[in-house]
């Protein structure tokens, strides 16, 4: 499109309105070089094919990002999206609930849906289709502000696999977690699901195991298994 605009200017300056005025005074004005303002017509026309051409090439992937778009509006306004504004309001007990009928609206069966004071740092538990055991720990953070930090995450490493057998572990607020957690997570193979992941899974409606980029990993593994 640049391309076009640079000719389409080009061709200004040798047949628009600054050439009149340049030969207005003349006594015997000079033609145009006529070949020039053909060989830049003949770029424009190239241009435009170009644009053109670089539209179809993308008419596919235009259409698709269409179709999703429409599709994550009607998902948002059905019931099953849950607004970051309402969890913020809600209690710890309430997001612990949410985050087990979250777990369910993505097909998994949940085996625990709250946490108390001998969960052992288990607030939700569910099971795949794949028969995998996710254990999710729950960090409510009110109105959304507050880091979650790094010694809930070790509290977590040290009981999710040895007390509760889990294939995957995950800590989900939303809020956000401090720096030292995340380097925590990252070395003990705990997922850190934070308030902008929250919102792509609760509001969204992308799967869980989708934004913790493990569908991908559990492909893998099937075909490689």
């Amino acid at each position: 499109m640049e391309k076009a605009q640079n000719v389409w200017l080009q061709l200004s300056e040798q047949t628009g309105r600054d050439l009149t005025e340049r030969y207005r005074d003349a006594a015997s004005p000079a033609l145009p070089d006529l070949g020039a303002v053909g060989a830049l017509r003949r770029q424009l026309v190239q241009a435009e094919l170009d644009v053109r051409n670089a539209i179809d090439k993308h008419r596919d992937e235009i259409h698709s990002l269409a179709l999703r778009e429409q599709a994550l509006d009607r998902f948002i306004a059905s019931e099953d999206s849950v607004a970051l504004e309402d969890i913020h309001d809600m209690t710890p007990f309430v997001f612990e609930q949410t985050v087990a009928t979250l777990m369910r609206r993505d097909g998994h069966h949940v085996i625990r849906d709250g946490g108390g004071a001998r969960d052992l740092g288990a607030d939700v538990i569910a099971i795949t289709p794949d028969r995998l055991r996710v254990v999710f720990q729950c960090k409510h953070r009110q109105a959304g502000v507050g880091k979650v930090g790094s010694p809930d995450i070790q509290t977590l490493n040290g009981t999710a696999r040895p007390e509760h057998n889990a294939d995957i572990v995950i800590a989900v607020t939303n809020g956000t977690f401090t720096k030292p957690a995340n380097e925590f997570a990252r070395s003990h193979d705990i997922h850190l699901l934070d308030q902008a992941r929250l919102k792509r899974w609760a509001t969204w409606g992308e799967s869980l195991l989708s934004v913790l980029d493990l569908a991908q990993d559990k492909q893998h593994d099937t075909e490689t298994g």
